[in-house]
């Protein structure tokens, strides 16, 4: 069955401090070959967490997802599970922390698109933007093109705001630098400047 139990050292059942980390899960795996274990074992995890956060032992939550994710490494639910935790509290750099460290270890789009959204709807632009140029320094132009579409391409009108106008500019610039002969770049820039009435910049690309 499932057993959630934490030591207590022999200072008896009634001790109200507790140190982080100090107590052992033991949870149905959560890819045992049956649906019903990750189920079990998703629901068994939630609950203990509410239940520690109901205790505000925070530290304890922490270190439960530490050492999950440590057993279960390939798991993405576990990341899942926790930045969703992570969510109703304010520990806004450990959930960056997460998020890239699922984005090293799975190297899946999944992850770098919800990183993408996390910096946007944190407003952390510049982040956002460092991010998105390292990103196109590694892609090939397809994948620049789908990541143009969901994160940049609403800079392309005037109405844009100055940060999304610069940004529109100066990724398609460097992906046209990078792939040349890729219309869907070049169309990208005609339709910025025409949009801003700079033809000199529209005939001389």
């Amino acid at each position: 069955g499932i057993d959630i139990r934490e030591e207590n050292d022999g200072q008896g059942e009634d001790q109200e401090s507790h140190e982080p980390g100090r107590f052992q899960v033991l949870l149905p795996t959560p890819n045992g070959g049956k649906d019903s274990d990750s189920v079990s074992y998703s629901l068994v995890l939630d609950r203990y967490v509410a239940s520690l956060s109901n205790e505000k032992r925070m530290p304890d939550i922490l270190a439960l997802y530490s050492n999950e994710i440590k057993k279960y490494p390939q798991e993405q639910g576990l990341y899942e599970q926790l930045l969703q935790w992570l969510g109703q509290t304010n520990l806004v750099e450990e959930q960056l922390r997460v998020y890239q460290e699922a984005i090293n270890r799975f190297k899946t789009n999944l992850w770098t698109d919800r990183l993408a959204r996390w910096y946007l709807r944190r407003e952390r632009k510049s982040e956002f933007e460092r991010f998105s140029r390292d990103l196109i320094e590694k892609m090939n132009d397809g994948e620049i093109e789908t990541w143009f579409a969901k994160f940049v391409n609403s800079g392309a009108g005037v109405g844009a705001s100055e940060f999304n106008a610069n940004l529109y500019l100066s990724l398609y610039a460097r992906a046209h630098e990078r792939f040349p002969h890729n219309l869907s770049f070049v169309e990208g820039l005609l339709n910025y400047y025409a949009a801003r009435n700079r033809w000199d910049d529209w005939r001389r690309l």
